[in-house]
């Protein structure tokens, strides 16, 4: 008899191990897919604004001089001052605002363990986002670190409206 219990626990723990380990699996998995659609939803937000930015009289983006690698402030073609900032952890989107100047955002993404905007001209060099005129094509970065998983997402998109480009 003792020896049957003695196999029956050998036997148990090698079933259970792998059970625990798929189990523990799972759940990262899911935790993962939870960060990056919530890192996702974010980000397709900022990219489908951005893309729509208001162009100038000197066919420039109407892009705030005030904006920066982790703040980007602009007009959109409804006529909208809109602004994407990096407020610690939390990436806020915020209506009527500018960079240096945010007042009641809206939380685009929670946890942000960085955000960063490249801007590229005509010739996909970088240029800095603070000069509109050069101004052609957009790079976010942002990064999502939760319940130990940590996501970082990249997208760019050329901003529509601008001629000679």
């Amino acid at each position: 008899m003792v020896v049957v219990i003695v196999i029956l626990s050998i036997v148990g723990i090698m079933i259970a191990n792998p059970l625990m380990e798929t189990g523990i699996g799972w759940r990262q998995v899911s935790s993962r897919k939870n960060v990056m659609q919530l890192a996702r939803m974010g980000m397709d937000k900022m990219v489908r604004t951005v893309r729509n930015t208001e162009r100038t009289a000197a066919d420039a983006p109407n892009i705030s001089i005030n904006s920066t690698a982790s703040c980007l402030s602009f007009t959109t073609v409804d006529n909208l001052n809109l602004t994407f900032n990096l407020n610690g952890t939390v990436l806020e989107e915020c209506a009527a605002c500018d960079c240096g100047a945010v007042a009641a955002p809206n939380n685009l993404a929670v946890n942000v363990s960085s955000f960063n905007v490249t801007c590229y001209d005509g010739v996909n060099v970088p240029v800095a986002c603070n000069t509109p005129a050069t101004v052609r094509r957009v790079k976010f970065q942002l990064s999502v670190l939760e319940n130990g998983e940590s996501v970082t997402l990249d997208s760019e998109t050329a901003l529509r409206n601008l001629t000679g480009v």
